[in-house]
């Protein structure tokens, strides 16, 4: 009679990756680095990306050939454009109000988002321990970092811009200006509102802001159509 084998475990804490394509799996390693990256600025390792990710560490390798490139894909991915994009085009219908308020969540999320992980860098890059192989200059002084930086803020502005305009257009009887001018009013109050260094901002209601972009602070439209009819 044939014996019956037990089965064999997996050693404890090692798991196998899952197969994916290589677009898939960098974008994988992508988020959990950008996970770690807000929590705690450039101050971790290759080997705690692993462990987010669910790869092993070797994994990391072949698709990035460092910590400090992988560091700069991910501020390329959260520079990238296309994601605040997309959203933007796929905004339901609604009154200019409402479609105002949807804009300004979009650009005011993706901007903390990213001031959120500046920020964090900037915390702890300097007190990285010298000599340690996972550790990373200040991303002021990083060449690849800042490239990346530079790269990718032109094409930003450009594409965010063009596609807030798109998205007010059917809007325009409603507007005194310009789409186009609008759309830099928006884009202009969703980067004030949330801009690290005007913190006590940041948290201001995003409903209050369209209100304020729609209606202005006056009590009365008289700016807005013309000077004041006079008394008989």
């Amino acid at each position: 009679m044939p014996i019956a084998q037990e089965p064999i475990d997996e050693p404890v804490g090692r798991t196998r990756a899952k197969p994916l394509d290589a677009d898939t799996r960098r974008a994988e390693i992508i988020a959990a680095t950008r996970h770690l990256l807000a929590a705690n600025g450039t101050n971790f390792t290759t080997k705690a990306v692993a462990e987010a990710a669910g790869i092993a560490e070797g994994t990391i390798f072949r698709v990035f050939s460092s910590k400090r490139e992988l560091i700069a894909a991910v501020i390329q991915d959260l520079l990238d454009p296309t994601q605040y994009v997309a959203q933007i085009e796929a905004l339901p219908d609604a009154d200019l109000q409402e479609h105002t308020v949807a804009l300004l969540s979009v650009l005011r999320g993706g901007l903390q988002r990213a001031n959120g992980i500046f920020s964090a860098m900037a915390a702890v890059s300097s007190a990285d321990r010298p000599g340690d192989p996972n550790s990373c200059p200040d991303p002021g002084s990083d060449e690849s970092v800042k490239h990346a930086f530079k790269r990718h803020q032109h094409d930003k502005m450009t594409a965010l811009k063009d596609a807030v305009t798109a998205s007010l257009e059917p809007y325009a009887a409603e507007l005194c200006v310009s789409p186009a001018l609008a759309a830099a009013t928006v884009w202009m109050t969703a980067m004030a509102s949330a801009h690290p260094f005007v913190s006590e901002y940041n948290d201001l209601d995003t409903e209050e802001l369209a209100q304020l972009l729609i209606h202005g602070f006056a009590n009365d439209n008289q700016y807005h159509s013309g000077p004041p009819t006079p008394s008989p």
